[in-house]
C-alpha cells in the first residue's frame, strides 16, 4: 500500500472531500494515513499501525466466521485448484 503511493493518494483525495465519505475514511489504510497527515499518527509508526489494524480486523472477521456460519471450514492456502477443494468439501 505504502510503496504504491498510498500518503499520495490520501494526500489528493483530502481536499476532495475524503473524510466526509466515512466508508472509505474509516478504512484500513486510509483512517492510519489521514492520522498521519494530520499529524495525530508519527509518519514513523504508520506501516506498523496498518498492520496491527489489518490483524485485528481479520481477527475479527475470522470469529465473525466462526460463530454465524459454523458449517464454514477455512481451506488451506495451497496450490490446490478450486475443483480439487471442492472435491474435498
Amino acid at each position: 500500500m505504502l510503496a504504491a503511493g498510498l500518503v499520495d493518494e490520501v494526500r489528493r483525495l483530502l481536499p476532495l472531500g475524503l473524510k466526509q465519505n466515512t466508508s472509505a475514511a474509516g478504512s484500513i489504510g486510509y483512517r492510519e494515513t489521514i492520522a498521519m497527515l494530520e499529524g495525530t499518527l508519527p509518519e514513523s509508526e504508520l506501516a506498523a499501525t496498518i498492520v496491527k489494524n489489518t490483524r485485528a480486523l481479520v481477527k475479527k472477521q475470522r470469529t465473525w466466521f466462526r460463530t454465524q456460519l459454523p458449517a464454514h471450514r477455512e481451506l488451506p492456502a495451497t496450490t490446490a485448484t478450486v475443483e480439487s477443494l471442492f472435491a474435498q468439501a
